[in-house]
């Protein structure tokens, strides 16, 4: 059935693949809480599976770890809104510190905090695939990763607009500090 957190902590989890806290493929409502302290292989703490409804209005995402992609939050395949969400001090081993969208995935972010993250590839935020991103009033600042965009990195087909009020600031990587762009930047 449908899920919805409006506040509580999800935290100290474990998954063998996605979703340490949670693994979402029917519709997922997060409007408050903290998840915090969780692992998997993708999506740290949350896997939004292909082309499920997913309304992200509010909650923490703080030290979570992924062993492979999207140290907190994944997204893959679909349409999602995501708004007054802080996402901080996630950890990645290969793309996505804080955040990660997969191929065919449409992204909107405002109002959102991506902080202290790190990975690989993309140590705040990473677009992986066919992709298109918004970013309105996001604050980007202080993630690092140590091959390709310690703030943003996107792959050759990812269009990414960075929209009004958004700052990418104190990044680092070994190429691209605050953005890595493989793909249409606006």
């Amino acid at each position: 059935g449908d899920l919805t957190i409006q506040g509580g902590s999800i935290s100290y989890n474990t998954a063998y693949s996605g979703g340490g806290a949670i693994f979402s493929d029917k519709l997922i409502s997060i409007k408050g809480g903290l998840l915090s302290n969780n692992t998997a292989a993708t999506g740290g703490a949350l896997y939004v599976w292909d082309y499920t409804d997913a309304e992200l209005t509010g909650g923490v995402f703080q030290d979570n770890i992924a062993r492979g992609d999207a140290g907190a939050i994944y997204l893959s395949k679909g349409t999602f809104t995501v708004e007054n969400i802080k996402v901080s001090g996630n950890t990645a081993k290969n793309l996505g510190g804080g955040f990660g969208i997969g191929k065919y995935t449409t992204l909107i972010m405002r109002n959102s905090e991506i902080t202290n993250n790190k990975s690989s590839i993309g140590g705040g935020f990473c677009n992986s695939g066919t992709t298109t991103t918004t970013l309105e009033n996001v604050v980007i600042t202080n993630n690092s990763s140590t091959s390709l965009g310690g703030g943003i990195a996107g792959s050759s087909s990812a269009s990414i607009t960075i929209g009004k009020g958004t700052v990418v600031s104190h990044n680092s990587s070994a190429n691209g500090g605050g953005i890595y762009s493989g793909g249409e930047m606006i």
